[in-house]
């Protein structure tokens, strides 16, 4: 989070804060060492999601002190200005905090079982819309039990784009869906500015998503989707292999970088166009430390590059150079964190160099 003190940051080992402008980051005073996954600001505090409960402080160097929801793990927090209410995702469900400091769970999505709520958005007067698996749900004041948020014939829906207003649009195993005033929902696919072919790709599920401005690309099993106006209209972007399974944007803003089943293509134009960037491989995911350097993980090991070089010269991590990896992270500290099937967890500490074994798994 930035702010008009500095930069305070959610990490693996409790909360960090500098001033702007300063290379030298320093631990939070009174907050625990565990892990930290979010932070927020409102008018007069900072708030953290931890492990360990919800914590708050009127400094970003603290003292930090426990605001509540001892022993639950909170995912995301968000705070609604208008009402002074907090919300939070937790491992167990979700909880509000109200006028009077306390918090207090709401009721369970699902009858007789914790839900480990990943995500919160605030949708507006007193709404919040929240990801448990792979479901949307909405609650609101007067709700007594949660409300599916969505097509109401769809089975999966990963993700919403531009929460929360009318017209949003979510994500799901059945292509990108809109909502109007009257929250009644239609697929974008069937709109009349695409073709019959775009229609039935458009309908295969999509993955992942980056919204800027009006701007929106869809990643989905068939490809890459471009619209330039929120959503309404969509082609087909030229220039990459069909399935798409990461998306990242580089440290600078210049470029944006698809991961597919044969490599890793670049686009310089906010994808319009896109060049193969990477030699044949397998992607999985991929990643970015904030000395802007990109990590892959393939069927054939983890590789890196730095884009800033004007080139991407890719070198491969040793230590693990045979193993199958399925995903790659970057901590605070700008280390390495590569995550396989059946063979290890590997950590670098030196820019993808080398990896070490830290764990079987």
């Amino acid at each position: 989070a930035s702010t008009m003190e500095g930069e305070l940051a959610a990490t693996s080992r409790g909360l960090r804060w500098r001033r702007h402008g300063s290379s030298s980051w320093h631990r939070a005073i009174g907050a625990p060492r565990q892990y930290a996954y979010v932070v927020q600001q409102s008018e007069d505090h900072y708030w953290a999601g931890l492990e360990d409960g919800v914590w708050r402080a009127r400094s970003m160097a603290g003292p930090w002190q426990m605001d509540g929801l001892a022993g639950a793990t909170v995912t995301d927090l968000v705070v609604d200005e208008k009402t002074d209410r907090h919300y939070a995702a937790t491992d167990t469900g979700v909880a509000i905090r109200n006028l009077d400091g306390q918090w207090r769970n709401l009721p369970a999505l699902q009858q007789d079982r914790n839900e480990f709520i990943t995500r919160i958005e605030y949708a507006g007067d007193g709404q919040i819309i929240v990801r448990a698996a792979d479901q949307l749900w909405r609650w609101s004041d007067g709700f007594t039990t949660w409300q599916r948020y969505g097509p109401p014939d769809v089975e999966r829906t990963y993700a919403i784009l531009n929460c929360c207003e009318d017209g949003a649009l979510v994500v799901t195993d059945d292509g990108l869906w809109r909502n109007d005033a009257s929250d009644n929902w239609y697929p974008l696919e069937q709109d009349d500015t695409m073709h019959d072919t775009m229609r039935a790709t458009m309908a295969d599920r999509l993955i992942d998503g980056l919204v800027v401005g009006e701007r929106i690309i869809a990643a989905g099993e068939h490809g890459l989707y471009r619209s330039q106006d929120g959503g309404m209209s969509w082609t087909l972007v030229d220039g990459l292999q069909p399935i798409v399974s990461d998306l990242l944007v580089t440290a600078d803003g210049d470029s944006w970088l698809a991961g597919t089943a044969t490599g890793v293509y670049r686009s310089w134009d906010g994808g319009q166009t896109w060049r193969l960037a990477s030699p044949l491989w397998q992607v999985q995911a991929m990643a970015s430390d904030r000395t802007g350097r990109i990590y892959v993980a393939t069927a054939h090991g983890v590789w890196s590059a730095d884009p800033a070089a004007g080139s991407f010269a890719w070198a491969k991590a040793q230590g693990l150079e045979r193993v199958r990896f399925f995903t790659v992270t970057t901590d605070a500290q700008d280390r390495l964190w590569a995550g396989t099937w059946g063979n290890a967890v590997g950590i670098s500490a030196d820019g993808g160099e080398q990896l070490v074994q830290v764990d079987s798994g």
